[in-house]
C-alpha cells in the first residue's frame, strides 16, 4: 500500500512539473499572423563614471539563483529567458571590490530611486532587452536603443534614452505600401529611421 502511494506522488509531482514548463513553454509561442521585433538595447557611456559600476540583475523562474553581471560601455544588454525580470543597479565600485557580487543586497534596494544602506540605487525596472512580438501588420523588425547614464547635481545617476533606431521591413510586414520619407523599404532591404532623443528620462 505504502509503495503504491509512493508511485502515486511520483506521478503527481512529475505530471505537475510538466504542467508547470508546459505554460512556460506556452508563453514562448509566437500569436499567429506575427513576428518577433529584435531589440539592441545599449548604456554607451556605462563606465564614464569610474565611482560606479552598472550591474544588471536577472531574475526569473528558470534561473536557480539571481544572476549579476557588469554593464559594458557599448554592449547590447541581455536578460536571457522572456519570463526573466531585468533590472539595472548603480553600484558602488569600492563597495564591488570589497564585498563581490555575492556580497550585494539587491533585494533591501529601495524602489523610489532611493540608495540602500550599502549605497545601490535602482537606475531601471523598465527597459527590457527581451525580443516583444508585433502584429504582420506592423513592418517594423528591430530596435536599437542607446541609452546614456547621467549625473545628477546631488550625486545621484539617472539613464536617459539618448537615441532611438528602428528598421522596417516594408516588402514582408505591412500593408506594402512605402513609408515616409527615411522610412521606406528599398529592394527587400529592411529601411532604418532614427529618432535623437533630447535626453527623456528612463521612468
Amino acid at each position: 500500500m505504502r509503495k503504491k502511494i509512493r508511485i502515486l506522488v511520483i506521478a503527481m509531482t512529475i505530471t505537475g512539473a510538466l504542467l508547470g514548463m508546459g505554460g512556460l513553454a506556452g508563453g514562448d509561442i509566437l500569436p499567429q499572423n506575427s513576428h518577433n521585433v529584435a531589440r539592441y538595447i545599449s548604456i554607451v557611456n556605462a563606465e564614464d563614471f569610474p565611482e560606479v559600476v552598472l550591474a544588471a540583475y536577472v531574475t526569473g523562474p528558470m534561473l536557480q539563483e539571481a544572476e549579476v553581471k557588469e554593464i559594458r560601455s557599448g554592449e547590447y544588454l541581455s536578460k536571457g529567458y522572456k519570463f526573466n525580470r531585468y533590472r539595472i543597479f548603480a553600484v558602488p565600485r569600492n563597495l564591488l571590490s570589497k564585498t563581490g557580487s555575492r556580497g550585494l543586497r539587491f533585494q533591501d534596494v529601495p524602489q523610489d530611486g532611493r540608495a540602500s544602506s550599502q549605497g545601490i540605487a535602482l537606475l531601471s525596472d523598465s527597459i527590457d532587452p527581451g525580443t516583444k512580438s508585433v502584429t504582420n501588420e506592423n513592418p517594423l523588425v528591430a530596435e536599437h536603443l542607446e541609452y546614456q547614464l547621467l549625473k545628477n547635481r546631488d550625486g545621484t545617476f539617472r539613464l536617459v534614452l539618448a537615441k532611438e533606431t528602428r528598421e522596417y521591413d516594408y516588402t514582408r510586414y505591412g500593408s506594402g505600401v512605402t513609408g515616409s520619407s527615411g522610412e521606406g523599404g528599398v529592394d527587400g532591404t529592411p529601411s532604418t529611421h532614427d529618432r535623437g532623443k533630447a535626453g527623456s528620462s528612463d521612468s
